[in-house]
């Protein structure tokens, strides 16, 4: 089975939401993809677009401009649930985590936000 994933990207003003089976995909795999695809995830200081904005971070720390280009505090990456199969008992397993409440915030802030584009 797979993960499904809601990862939350960002190219110029608008945002996008996506919501995908995966199989196997490893976080960095994740982000490195997106953000080579020109859909940097929102909040990832690594492998955002603008280079200089992980320099800062790098010298600097999390700084408020980090902060702002960034467009959140940390990594809008989060799986709500992940099936497996137990390696011992062979049972089939569900870990279900919501999504949390800042970035529940972040979604309704967009939809808030007259002239930002939701697309899910």
């Amino acid at each position: 089975n797979g993960v499904w994933l809601q990862i939350c990207s960002r190219q110029e003003e608008d945002f996008y939401r996506y919501s995908d089976p995966l199989m196997a995909f490893h976080a960095e795999q994740i982000r490195i993809h997106a953000a080579y695809s020109g859909h940097a995830l929102v909040g990832d200081i690594t492998y955002h677009p603008d280079e200089s904005v992980f320099l800062e971070w790098f010298e600097s720390g999390k700084t408020d401009w980090v902060k702002k280009s960034a467009g959140f505090d940390r990594c809008l990456l989060h799986a709500t649930s992940v099936t497996f199969v137990h390696p011992e008992t062979e049972e089939l397993c569900r870990v279900a985590c919501p999504v949390p409440d800042d970035m529940m915030g972040f979604w309704r802030s967009l939809t808030e936000t007259s002239n930002a584009k939701l697309r899910i």
